[in-house]
């Protein structure tokens, strides 16, 4: 068996779950949970962490441990919520998840079950990091590949340590690695998985989408095509969120007002990300030295720079400054495509629909017939 990654973020190895349509008599409260089921949750997976010790050279086990601290100190929400010690902005937010999560399985038929239930505290500033790399001449990713999900382009670590360390083997072996912070990830409902404190650090508006993305992806899930996957999630994360806000508080309302401007900076800025990697995919297909490509990369990464400082003043919600004082390099714009290829196709789509979600999945869900390269073909035709 070869196994020399994980899928997503340092979570163990997950199934293919396809399409479910849960019904409110599916939705299983915190209230209601078994002990056996959380019993049998935890030795599922401390007997995954002893069965891939060897065959997966410790990653999956360490893996796994960090999944096990998660499920181990979740709280059922209810009880937290009843919690006199509970702080009141994390109340606030725990009940504004419960919201969004019945809107989330009512209004849009995604596969909540009892993910986001229960909220577990961890002593670290994030929930994960993520590990990914480029080739330093070719918008091409380094890849890993595990049993069951197939290739990732990305590795995930429970210790920002760990990940900075892999970075900067993959760096000293000539790649381009970065190391990116997780705000959430989806175990695809093998595991509950509960909120975490890290998480009390976003906004409202910010919470309600990851979770609806997150939500997504144990809705549809297809193994080796992160792409599609993500993709697929960005859009009915931020769909969702704008149409909750709509319907809670009226299309005059600040909060929804608040959205859809977000929505329009981030659209903007993925426009300008995607025309520069496209400038540097131009440059790396010209027939020319390896020299003269270095440095036209350095003149376009440079243009971008410059680019975002110019617009920093006309953004409100996105922090252009920020991104332009990073330092660029081509894992930065696959992490970025890997996340926002889709947009074109998928609002065709839900647009055929009439905007209705149950006939959107549906036609998602059909498209597991098609083979990664089809799915790409049809999110890259979409954008032309």
């Amino acid at each position: 068996m070869q196994c020399t990654g994980s899928k997503s973020t340092a979570s163990p190895p997950v199934n293919q779950k396809g399409l479910h349509r849960s019904g409110r008599a599916g939705a299983i409260r915190a209230s209601r949970r078994s002990p056996l089921r959380r019993r049998a949750q935890l030795l599922a997976l401390s007997a995954l962490i002893l069965a891939t010790e060897t065959a997966c050279v410790g990653y999956l086990a360490r893996a796994g441990c960090g999944q096990l601290e998660i499920l181990w100190n979740r709280r059922p929400i209810p009880e937290v919520l009843a919690d006199s010690a509970t702080p009141e902005e994390v109340r606030a937010k725990l009940e504004h998840v419960q919201r969004v999560r019945e809107f989330a399985l009512d209004q849009m038929g995604l596969h909540v079950a009892e993910t986001f239930t229960e909220y577990s505290h961890l002593d670290r500033s994030a929930v994960a990091w993520n590990v990914s790399a480029s080739e330093q001449l070719r918008l091409k990713a380094k890849t890993w590949w595990f049993p069951i999900v197939g290739e990732v382009p990305y590795l995930g670590f429970f210790s920002r340590d760990e990940a900075e360390d892999l970075q900067s083997e993959l760096a000293a072996e000539g790649w381009d690695a970065i190391v990116t912070t997780v705000a959430a990830y989806s175990t695809l409902g093998w595991f509950d998985d509960p909120l975490v404190s890290p998480q009390m650090r976003y906004s409202e508006r910010q919470l309600a989408e990851l979770l609806i993305h997150e939500s997504s992806h144990a809705t549809l899930w297809f193994p080796g095509d992160v792409g599609f996957n993500e993709s697929f999630a960005s859009f009915v994360g931020r769909e969702g969120a704008l149409q909750y806000y709509r319907e809670k508080y009226g299309a005059n309302s600040s909060i929804y007002r608040a959205q859809l401007a977000y929505l329009e900076e981030s659209n903007e800025l993925s426009l300008i990300l995607r025309q520069y990697a496209k400038k540097l995919n131009d440059t790396y297909n010209q027939n020319k030295t390896d020299d003269w490509k270095r440095e036209s990369r350095y003149r376009l990464l440079q243009e971008l720079r410059a680019e975002l400082i110019q617009k920093e003043s006309a953004f409100r919600y996105l922090n252009l400054k920020r991104l332009s004082e990073r330092e660029w390099n081509n894992a930065h714009f696959l992490s970025h495509l890997r996340y926002e290829s889709g947009e074109s196709f998928f609002a065709a789509e839900f647009a055929a629909c009439g905007r209705e979600w149950d006939c959107f999945l549906k036609r998602m869900h059909a498209l597991n017939e098609r083979s990664p390269a089809e799915r790409r073909a049809l999110l890259e035709n979409a954008r032309q």
